[in-house]
């Protein structure tokens, strides 16, 4: 314990060039398991992978953004100097040090500090298990001494949340057009770069999801039903074309973030070689669509379905 404090200490006060030094994730990392795992059991040896994600998507829930006044749409939004902290892995009575990637469930790991305000900055520390996920925001003044913090369980989970969000706030974020900006297959394989996927949620709990390939364009459309707040079920659905052609069985997604804008979905991964599935492997980011960018993929889904309706009626597509 004297060690942790002599550690903390030298890099809250130490500074060179004129330059802060300060570490936030070694400030966070003792503050969550200093005063937030007081009295909280948390399985010995749990995986450690230390700050691994540079970029603040992890802040999802508008609850703990308006409480410690984040916005992520701020132009102003910037990252502190992370490449001048320096972490050093403490608690390791506790943790396990992996990899990042490695490691069963649970697993913990944070991110490097970010912040869209003066004399701010915030590490978030996430604890990930099989279905849930908590996460822990805590703020920081320039100095380094804690200011708050705000913490949120998101998926199946036995415990409540530390937060209350309904359902319908979750909906009426998610009503409009999406389009991914980012997407990471498992297997590494994909040889389609984003946009290529579309999804339209309407308040009438309908969804269009349209693929927009090198050689045919297809869409499912159908019905979908949020769960709960971190879950959507797309129901049994119809595909027009391709190979996305024909009834499509149910599905369930998790809808990882929805911030400002901004969405993450984990979908399953079916990995054909091994024939198994990767549960929520297929990682995707989307940003919702404005204006010229709707209407564009209005035209589009208009000729789908269009085109599946011919191909409904007679059997085969007829040509202009």
């Amino acid at each position: 314990m004297t060690a942790r404090l002599f550690v903390l200490l030298f890099l809250i006060t130490f500074s060179t060039a004129g330059q802060e030094s300060i570490s936030y994730e070694q400030v966070a990392w003792e503050f969550y398991n200093d005063k937030i795992l007081k009295g909280k059991e948390i399985k010995k040896g749990t995986t450690f992978w230390g700050p691994t994600e540079s970029h603040c998507y992890l802040f999802r829930d508008k609850l703990c953004s308006k409480e410690l006044g984040f916005n992520v749409l701020n132009k102003e939004q910037r990252t502190s100097s992370s490449e001048n902290s320096r972490f050093t892995y403490t608690h390791l009575d506790r943790f396990k040090l992996r990899d990042p990637g490695r490691g069963k469930f649970p697993r913990v790991y944070m991110t490097m500090s970010f912040s869209n305000h003066e004399n701010q900055q915030i590490v978030t520390v996430v604890e990930e298990y099989k279905k849930s996920s908590v996460f822990y925001h805590i703020e920081m003044l320039d100095d380094g001494k804690i200011k708050n913090w705000c913490s949120r369980t998101w998926g199946e989970s036995s415990n409540p949340p530390s937060s209350s969000i309904s359902n319908n706030d979750v909906k009426n974020e998610l009503i409009g057009v999406w389009g991914m900006y980012k997407d990471k297959h498992p297997d590494g394989g994909g040889s389609f770069d984003p946009p290529y996927m579309y999804i339209e949620f309407t308040e009438n709990n309908k969804y269009n999801r349209i693929f927009l390939h090198k050689k045919i364009n297809s869409m499912y459309f159908g019905t979908y039903e949020l769960v709960n707040d971190s879950l959507i079920m797309f129901h049994e659905s119809i595909g027009t074309s391709g190979t996305h052609k024909g009834l499509i069985k149910a599905n369930t997604v998790r809808l990882y973030s929805l911030n400002g804008g901004f969405m993450e979905l984990w979908e399953d991964w079916d990995r054909i070689l091994w024939k198994s599935v990767k549960k929520f492997g297929h990682k995707q980011k989307y940003r919702q669509l404005t204006g010229e960018e709707i209407k564009k993929l209005e035209a589009v889904k208009t000729q789908l379905m269009t085109d599946y309706s011919l191909i409904k009626d007679t059997g085969e597509k007829k040509d202009d």
